[in-house]
């Protein structure tokens, strides 16, 4: 009995093989994985921080918020106390009725707040009062500090993930932060933004978006460097005034893109 004959190839092909030209499965080198891991691992490590940053900054909220409010409540219960003792002490005690046909005319009361006690218990209520303010003030000012040193350190390190580091990552900070204000808290948050138009993006968004204008191409380090290795000419190993210094390139385009922008 004959066996059935199988389908032939296509195109008349006689194996497996993939035809000439077509694309082969690249390759996939160490310092490719190498890399795909450094980033994992930097996102990993970012998304770490913020969750641990939150956590203490929400404690510590909580912390200052319940001291603060334990000391207002035992500062205002020991005032009134105070205040009660020390005016029932000055009230005038009230004498009983004489007889009417002993009677004698009694000298004029002095009112309470004229009394010494009286006017330096008064004088101890504004050196608290003027205390509280003064605390009020300094909570104040450490908060505000707290908040930008946490908004600058944010801003640093998601620059230097987007491959801005060193003195270009301190010099685009400032543009960013000061300079510009594209950067900062949403109103009455802690949450840092980006700030386009009216537009307000979460950071690292933003960041990202920014990176690729024209704006931020001056932060960015410079590629494909090449060179003889020779020492310029005219002498000192500075380069301060040097157009080919990238330093003092990059301090030019910095000073034209403020004026622009």
């Amino acid at each position: 009995m004959a066996e059935p004959q199988g389908n032939p190839p296509p195109n008349g092909g006689q194996g497996s093989d993939p035809p000439e030209g077509s694309d082969q499965p690249k390759h996939v080198t160490q310092e490719q994985i190498e890399t795909i891991v450094k980033n994992s691992m930097n996102s990993a490590i970012t998304s770490r921080l913020s969750e641990f940053e939150k956590r203490q900054k929400n404690s510590l909220t909580q912390i200052l918020a319940e001291r603060d409010k334990g000391l207002m409540e035992t500062f205002g219960t020991h005032l009134a106390t105070t205040l009660d003792e020390k005016l029932a002490a000055l009230k005038p005690k009230e004498e009983e009725p004489k007889p009417k046909g002993n009677e004698t005319a009694t000298p004029p009361q002095s009112k309470p707040e004229d009394s010494p006690a009286f006017k330096a218990l008064m004088k101890k209520l504004e050196l608290l009062e003027q205390k509280n303010a003064e605390s009020e003030t300094k909570a104040r000012e450490a908060e505000a500090k707290r908040r930008d040193t946490e908004l600058r350190t944010s801003v640093l390190k998601l620059l230097n993930v987007n491959g801005i580091i060193g003195e270009r990552a301190d010099l685009a900070l400032g543009v960013l932060v000061d300079a510009k204000k594209l950067v900062g808290y949403q109103p009455d948050s802690d949450e840092i933004v980006f700030k386009s138009g009216e537009e307000a993006l979460p950071i690292a968004d933003g960041l990202k978006s920014w990176i690729k204008t024209d704006q931020a191409q001056i932060f960015l380090p410079p590629k494909d460097i090449k060179g003889s290795g020779d020492r310029p000419s005219g002498g000192g190993g500075g380069g301060g005034s040097d157009p080919n210094n990238p330093l003092a390139k990059l301090g030019q385009q910095l000073v034209q893109h403020l004026r622009v922008g």
